[in-house]
């Protein structure tokens, strides 16, 4: 799969994946997915705020958990 692919097929998981779980913060994702999960952005952001810019590695882990049915219950397990 080419980069253009890649990038279409996370972008056309975007909005199912930020009306699902648009309203997470971003501390709790960076408890999943590392310190560079979504880097610029401050911890109390929403995930539905950082979406539309996040970089390619960490929209790559969400569409990743997302596809496979991971997603929902890794951030249960990560959220207080």
């Amino acid at each position: 799969m080419d980069q253009t692919e890649l990038q279409g097929r996370h972008h056309d998981r975007y909005g199912e994946i930020n009306r699902k779980h648009g309203n997470i913060r971003v501390r709790p994702l960076r408890r999943l997915y590392g310190p560079d999960f979504a880097r610029g952005f401050p911890n109390d952001e929403k995930l539905k705020d950082v979406l539309p810019t996040l970089d390619e590695a960490s929209l790559g882990q969400l569409v990743h958990d997302y596809e496979r049915g991971y997603l929902a219950g890794k951030i249960a397990s990560a959220h207080p």
